[in-house]
């Protein structure tokens, strides 16, 4: 009864503009928590049309909304209106001015899928698996000026699979995250938070991917062509051109039969995959996509008597 009792009495602002940000949204609801607003993104930005899946939760609640690319000073005085106790932040694509983040009784606070302060910024769970890190996590940390370079509240690990993707490992994280909010508020709400000052010295930031780095280079050995088809399988994905044709490849795997032969080769194409040369070693790719084309495997590529791949090609 004290638990529902708490999370009906503070009011809170949820702050988020991806699907992420719906399931975590949906999780407050589900525990009764008081969302009083919900800030978002606009749906409709530069002549293109963006789903909000808060704004389709919003609606069904009841919950007021409010879309915005910046925080001007009407912004500013709804939200100093509204008098919520904390602002929950997660995937919002937009920084919060300091004369936002001191207006909450408990401040803001962000959810962030890294174990901090590894891997600031927002591609954290790509850079991770691009790096080969074999553990990441949750933090939750108070807000402050920084780029998640608040203090930390909470943390909790998880283990990077050797076959984790952007997707597998973003469900993981999810589902811990969603799982740490209850606990978590119950703290915040009845005063027993701790505060823990990230150490600079250890600070890694993850920068955001662009569409160029898309473009695999075949100089580069095979198991980090993998790790980067893994790691970008979302976005902006792993792809190569043959014949002017943009192909993405969505799985692999490495086989060390190079016999120091010049990178960006087709050595073979068989059902298992089409085999690529590269710096050190060959990446078999077994899932491909060509342009407006669904993903199909090696072996239903192989099928379809297509003449893209000959041996002995060379791939950009």
């Amino acid at each position: 009864m004290i638990t529902k009792e708490l999370f009906r009495i503070y009011r809170i602002v949820f702050a988020g503009s991806s699907e992420l940000s719906a399931m975590h949204l949906k999780s407050l609801l589900d525990l009764k928590c008081n969302v009083i607003s919900i800030l978002t993104k606009p749906s409709f930005s530069n002549n293109n049309l963006y789903e909000r899946p808060v704004l389709k939760i919003a609606l069904e609640n009841n919950i007021d909304s409010f879309q915005a690319l910046g925080f001007n000073e009407e912004l500013f005085r709804i939200i100093k209106a509204i008098k919520a106790d904390v602002i929950i932040v997660v995937s919002y694509g937009l920084a919060l001015p300091n004369r936002i983040l001191r207006l909450p009784r408990f401040g803001c606070i962000n959810i962030h899928l890294s174990l901090l302060s590894r891997w600031r910024g927002s591609a954290s769970i790509q850079r991770a698996i691009y790096s080969g890190d074999n553990k990441t996590g949750v933090t939750i940390i108070q807000m402050d000026n920084g780029i998640d370079t608040g203090p930390t509240l909470l943390k909790k690990p998880c283990i990077i699979s050797y076959n984790d993707d952007h997707i597998t490992l973003s469900r993981k994280l999810v589902l811990i995250s969603i799982g740490l909010l209850r606990g978590f508020l119950l703290k915040l709400f009845s005063g027993n938070i701790s505060y823990i000052y990230q150490t600079e010295k250890v600070a890694v930031y993850a920068n955001k991917a662009y569409i160029r780095e898309g473009l695999l280079n075949w100089c580069l050995p095979a198991f980090i062509l993998e790790k980067h088809i893994r790691a970008f399988i979302y976005w902006p994905g792993s792809f190569l051109f043959i014949r002017k044709i943009r192909i993405k490849i969505l799985e692999a795997y490495v086989e060390y039969k190079n016999k120091m032969l010049r990178p960006g080769l087709v050595l073979a194409v068989n059902k298992r995959g089409i085999y690529l040369t590269t710096g050190f070693g060959v990446l078999a790719a077994s899932k491909i996509q060509l342009e407006g084309r669904p993903v199909i495997s090696a072996n239903d590529f192989k099928n379809t008597n297509k003449k893209i791949f000959d041996i002995g090609d060379t791939i950009a």
